[in-house]
């Protein structure tokens, strides 16, 4: 995602530096970063959930401890009550992130695109 917005980026921003005359400092800090930086916010939302979904399914299928494995066993040997604290605290530490990077990508998306 990232490197499909540097390539979408507006060249004339680019131009616009060497017109200026700015320093490589300058480009990343003024053109560079409020060009890319919804995208890269974007990217990071999406990147957390896909990685901790994987996480913890590689958990349920290859590891010896983790979330993921004691929650097969638990449903293994029907632990109903564990099942659900487990189950309840995935979910609160999946969505308390992801409402924190959503609320961060509308943020930063208000501000460098509008």
């Amino acid at each position: 995602m990232v490197m499909a917005a540097t390539q979408a980026m507006d060249r004339k921003l680019l131009k616009l530096a060497d017109v200026l005359v700015m320093s490589w400092f300058e480009r990343l800090r003024f053109i560079l970063l409020p060009a890319l930086l919804p995208s890269i916010v974007t990217a990071l939302r999406m990147a957390f959930g896909l990685t901790l979904l994987g996480l913890i399914l590689a958990e349920m299928f290859s590891a010896e401890s983790g979330l993921g494995r004691e929650l097969v066993s638990n449903i293994a040997n029907v632990r109903v009550d564990r099942i659900a604290g487990q189950v309840l605290f995935i979910t609160v530490i999946a969505v308390v992130p992801g409402f924190a990077l959503r609320w961060l990508e509308s943020r930063v998306t208000r501000r460098y695109k509008g």
